[in-house]
């Protein structure tokens, strides 16, 4: 019990820091930089909306409240249930169309909410729908499809302003609107905000199979969230072409409370009941050595090896001519750092990365450091490239259309 009680004592100083430096930092940027942004009323009001602890009650009345439409229509996998969220009173507006990462709350989850009550408040149509592969914590070509069908029927929509429509994607919704801009004919996308999401499907198995990964040729362990292991596994169990597999991996794909995630034993899969292409899916997912995750996908039943190609943004960089500002944790405990670095890499001339301490993957979370001063400069440097990068994107939605990508450097 005194254990105990000295934990949460510990804790609350801590939670009481965070907080102290965080209104020290908002009122040192206020002093010293927000002036010298372009769109700083609705990026400071927006990024508000994202920080843990600040009241933006008042700040929301004084902006009014915006109506919220529901619709839903049919999708490649499903009903896609979709909230609108439109600004107060009437007229076109710049566009935002928003994709949560594998998250069973989706659209509910609260602070995306008060993330898209924000956009909308600050004169923002926002479209956030819930896809239902996303929903079950899969990922598969049928995402992709869903999410190129709902963005032509954002841009048609009355109340948006057309040809200006930001995408803004959590983890793999950011993965799947970078996908969306690499293909042909593209959406009509002015940038998209990417939080977290990954370059390739390759390194993401390496990385649950291996607690490894490749940057620049060298081998880099990495402990793996458990939920990360559950969540690719799914994913490529989904798109396994037997259903008699699928119905064998099941039971090991249990999605439990994410403070008890534990990652899968493959070895006590009965293998005697899989066809030969689940075979080959459990001898990738029993591996453990880097040097063989290549072949052991190339050896997966078609069309496998070419749909998770297909999902891999990486590999068709060459194509993307709109601007990528992505802000990635940096200590993420689900995606190595050096997945953004990756495709930075890629398609220099577009892709701008930042990286911040105030992000737990893609939440905001404040960390109290030794010292108040300490906590102090690393909130404050992750509040303002948190702003810069809103700013970033709510400012390409006034500006011409005819974008060149040396406007960000």
């Amino acid at each position: 019990m005194a254990d105990s009680a000295a934990f949460l004592q510990d804790r609350s100083r801590s939670c009481h820091r965070s907080q102290l430096a965080l209104f020290l930092a908002l009122a040192l940027l206020l002093v010293i930089q927000l002036p010298t942004v372009r769109v700083a009323p609705a990026s400071f009001f927006v990024l508000l909306s994202t920080i843990p602890g600040v009241p933006a009650g008042p700040i929301s009345a004084l902006l009014g409240t915006p109506r919220v439409q529901t619709f839903t229509v049919k999708g490649a996998e499903g009903a896609i249930v979709s909230d609108l969220y439109l600004p107060p009173g009437g007229g076109r507006h710049p566009g935002i169309f928003i994709v949560n990462g594998l998250l069973p709350q989706g659209r509910k989850y609260p602070p995306l909410v008060e993330f898209a009550k924000m956009l909308a408040r600050t004169g923002y149509v926002v479209l956030v729908p819930d896809f239902p592969d996303l929903l079950r914590e899969e990922l598969t070509p049928a995402s992709f499809t869903d999410v190129r069908s709902m963005l032509r029927r954002f841009e048609t929509m009355p109340q948006v302003r057309p040809g200006d429509i930001d995408y803004v994607g959590f983890c793999v919704g950011a993965t799947l609107g970078l996908l969306a801009l690499e293909r042909s004919p593209a959406p009509p996308i002015r940038a998209l905000a990417d939080l977290a999401g990954y370059a390739s499907n390759a390194s993401m198995i390496q990385l649950i199979t291996t607690n490894t990964y490749t940057y620049h040729g060298r081998l880099y362990h990495y402990k793996t969230d458990p939920w990360v292991v559950v969540v690719v596994a799914r994913s490529l169990v989904a798109l396994l072409p037997t259903a008699s597999d699928k119905t064998v991996f099941q039971p090991f794909l249990h999605d439990p409370s994410p403070s008890h995630y534990v990652a899968p034993n493959w070895y006590r899969v009965p293998k005697e009941r899989l066809s030969p292409g689940g075979r080959a899916l459990l001898r990738l997912l029993q591996n453990r050595d880097p040097s063989r995750v290549a072949a052991l996908i190339a050896a997966l039943p078609a069309p496998m090896p070419r749909l998770l190609a297909s999902l891999s943004p990486e590999i068709h960089l060459s194509h993307l001519h709109t601007p990528v500002f992505i802000v990635a944790d940096h200590s993420d405990t689900y995606i190595p750092n050096a997945e953004s670095l990756k495709l930075r890499e890629r398609a220099p001339m577009w892709i701008h990365v930042s990286y911040v301490s105030i992000l737990s993957h893609v939440e905001p979370a404040l960390q109290a450091q030794s010292n108040l001063w300490s906590t102090i400069t690393d909130i404050a440097g992750g509040i303002w490239t948190l702003y810069l990068q809103i700013d970033n994107l709510l400012a390409l939605l006034h500006t011409p259309p005819h974008y060149s990508a040396a406007a960000t450097s």
